[in-house]
């Protein structure tokens, strides 16, 4: 039996898994711009230092980082929206994808993105004298100035920020030289790797490859009926299958037991008389007679077996 189905699908990449690619592909669009350029004229680029300080990244709703930042956010995006202040970014002509940043010391930027060799830059027009001379504003400027603090040291209106201040979010040091630069992006394209077919995540094996046994959507018609005909019983089902299991393993073992040692639960289940039964049912409605016949079940596979089954059910 073999299939390239994996019954237990990985879970979709989380908003912070997201976020930290599409971090990483900015930092490696910087490197190898940079690399490029340091090959066409190493004159204007005699060290491997690199400045991504104020490379421009975009942040995602629901990563850590935005769930901190986001009541900050909201407060900001709602003062530049005061008329006073939208007079003085008025006054400074510039382009129209602009918004403000504001960081730890209270200091207030109105802020745009630049082209540069290398990448995308923020590139600042600071404008706190005149902000802070307005007396409304005051108080709002006090509180994002201090919310900075938890947020990288730096409050932004947009879902955009330097990598600075969100490496510093991360408690990260920021990347001075290209090496270090692929460690960044090492990091943050960090995954656990997908499981085995199957997934070895109750760690009854220690295969690290795809297992032998697999159970493709053709075949899971097939355990569907053999849990039908262990529950039903010619009368509609009152409980699910695990109910049926942990029947069979409170014959053994006391709940007090169980619930002192939780993690032998799953270990005991598996070797009870009802469970080999069953996931030896399962095997033979799955595989060709003469093979079902000649084959006993490994500990690892009965125990998958077992999952699949409870899962379906």
């Amino acid at each position: 039996m073999t299939t390239l189905t994996n019954l237990f699908t990985p879970a979709p990449l989380s908003s912070e898994q997201l976020e930290r690619r599409t971090i990483a592909q900015t930092t490696r669009t910087l490197l190898e711009k940079w690399e490029k350029a340091k090959a066409s004229d190493n004159y204007a680029y005699p060290t491997n230092r690199v400045n991504s300080k104020q490379l421009c990244i975009s942040t995602l709703e629901g990563s850590q980082f935005n769930q901190v930042h986001f009541s900050a956010h909201i407060v900001l995006r709602q003062l530049t929206l005061q008329p006073q202040f939208v007079a003085i970014v008025d006054a400074l002509e510039i382009n129209d994808d602009n918004w403000t940043l504001v960081n730890k010391k209270g200091e207030i930027f109105q802020v745009h993105e630049v082209e540069k060799t290398v990448g995308t830059f923020i590139e600042r027009i600071d404008i706190t004298q005149q902000v802070h001379a307005i007396d409304s504003l005051k108080a709002d400027l006090q509180l994002l100035a201090r919310s900075a603090v938890m947020t990288g040291g730096i409050v932004s209106s947009s879902d955009r920020l330097p990598l600075l201040n969100w490496l510093q979010f991360q408690q990260l040091n920021l990347p001075e030289a290209a090496d270090q630069l692929q460690n960044l992006i090492a990091w943050l394209e960090l995954t656990l790797p997908l499981p085995p077919t199957h997934g070895n995540y109750w760690g009854k094996s220690n295969e690290t490859g795809a297992t032998e046994l697999c159970i493709d959507e053709d075949q899971q018609s097939a355990i569907y009926q053999v849990i039908h005909k262990l529950m039903d019983k010619g009368e509609p089902r009152t409980e699910p299958l695990i109910n049926y299991l942990a029947d069979a393993l409170l014959k053994k073992e006391t709940p007090t037991a169980l619930r002192e040692y939780p993690r032998r639960a799953w270990t005991l289940l598996i070797e009870t008389e009802e469970a080999k039964a069953f996931a030896q049912s399962c095997f033979e409605a799955l595989s060709e007679p003469s093979m079902a016949n000649a084959t006993v079940l490994s500990t690892e596979q009965r125990s998958r077996l077992l999952v699949a089954a409870v899962m379906l059910d």
